[in-house]
């Protein structure tokens, strides 16, 4: 089996420091089982070692030097990553060329199983890509039995390996595309995970770190400003003034405003704001609701009343009416005369404005039956005596 401590052990400080002063104190010694024929392979694969011992002290050099770095783009905190290149790219200045084509290129290596020792120092390094690059170039039939198994586990690893730094640099490209937008927290947690992951590179780990302080000190000058906010907008909801409170806390929220203890969060402040509002909507909402009714009930009452007034007014005047209309009914001395005519017209208005009679009086239209009688009697016996008269006329004239 392949372990895990052979195929990614991390970069030893001490190897380090030595590789810096440029002397070697360790060399990882060959796999026992790559056979005696494979000493040109080991001792390529040493030398490959050697120049990966430098590449910490290169990489220091091009990322410690701050002249080096790239000029920050405006907005973005003090110290924010620009974009990375592999370690081998970091390296590749500051080794010599030989290292370089033995460690990066392996275009030293005859052997399939070269390739295999180069890749492995390649990944013990830090140089994924590379490793990556370096098993492409591996034919499996080319290998001993005993390094097949201990090859694809080996090729997983790397796979493993690469996606791990793929998604660190990935994680730096998000927090970075939060920091643009204003997220500081979002920010802080993507810094975190380029941060964090084992497989990170050095440059990205270093840049993230970075962020991750410069986007902390912002968070911090935020916070102080957010406690103003948050007293403010607690002043202003205990005074009533629901809309700057609103305003205030909500800013103090967004800045990630975490109240003292014993106090409660914008958060919980605005929670209560909307159930106050919502309260008091409702409040509001019922009182209209009852001043409608009251409204509505007084305006039919009111209603009620005029109509009972004016029916009083009705009664009154259809009752005078009947009344005048049954003095001058009884002031007539025959159809037809200025009583009589007066009565009729007194009878039709007591009638129109809807008087009934009672128990002891007849209706007026009672009264106006018995005119109009009165009138059509004596419209035939005038009529009678003129047929009469005419009669008695032609009787006359008739000769002899």
């Amino acid at each position: 089996m392949f372990h895990r401590s052979e195929r990614n052990r991390g970069i030893n400080p001490a190897r380090v420091e030595n590789a810096q002063q440029g002397t070697l104190t360790h060399c990882r010694q060959p796999v026992s089982s790559i056979p005696a024929q494979r000493t040109r392979g080991r001792n390529i694969a040493a030398i490959a070692l050697a120049a990966g011992m430098v590449v910490p002290a290169a990489l220091a050099a091009i990322f410690g030097d701050s002249g080096a770095r790239a000029e920050q783009p405006a907005g973005q905190p003090q110290g924010t990553p620009q974009s990375n290149g592999s370690i081998a790219d970091a390296a590749s200045a500051n080794i010599s060329s030989e290292f370089h084509g033995l460690l990066m290129s392996a275009d030293a290596a005859k052997t399939d199983s070269d390739l295999f020792e180069v890749a492995r120092n390649q990944f013990e390094w830090g140089a994924i890509e590379d490793a990556q690059a370096t098993i492409q170039r591996v034919r499996v039939e080319g290998l001993q039995e005993p390094e097949k198994a201990k090859f694809a586990e080996f090729s997983r690893a790397v796979d493993e390996a690469f996606t791990q730094r793929t998604a660190a640099r990935a994680a730096f490209a998000a927090g970075e595309d939060a920091l643009a937008a204003k997220d500081y927290k979002e920010a802080v947690k993507q810094y975190e995970a380029a941060r964090n992951n084992k497989f990170s590179d050095s440059a990205t780990r270093e840049k993230a770190n970075s962020q991750i302080v410069a986007v902390n000190t912002v968070i911090s000058a935020m916070t102080a400003d957010a406690g103003k906010l948050y007293d403010e907008g607690v002043e202003a909801y205990r005074a009533g003034d629901f809309e700057k409170a609103k305003k205030s806390l909500t800013a103090a929220r967004d800045a990630g405003y975490q109240a003292p203890m014993l106090q409660k969060n914008p958060e919980t402040l605005l929670a209560a704001i909307d159930a106050d509002e919502k309260k008091f909507l409702e409040d509001a909402a019922a009182k209209d609701r009852a001043n409608a009714d009251a409204a509505a009930r007084d305006a039919a009452k009111a209603e009620a009343d005029q109509d009972a007034a004016n029916d009083s007014a009705r009664n009154s005047s259809a009752q005078a009416a009947y009344n005048e209309a049954l003095s001058q009914y009884e002031q007539s001395r025959r159809p037809g005369d200025a009583a009589f005519i007066d009565a009729r017209s007194n009878f039709i208005k007591a009638r129109t404005l809807g008087y009934k009679g009672d128990l002891f009086k007849d209706a007026p239209q009672r009264y106006l039956d018995r005119m109009a009688r009165a009138e059509a009697s004596i419209r035939e016996g005038e009529e009678r005596q003129q047929t009469a008269v005419a009669q008695a006329d032609g009787a006359v004239a008739l000769p002899s």
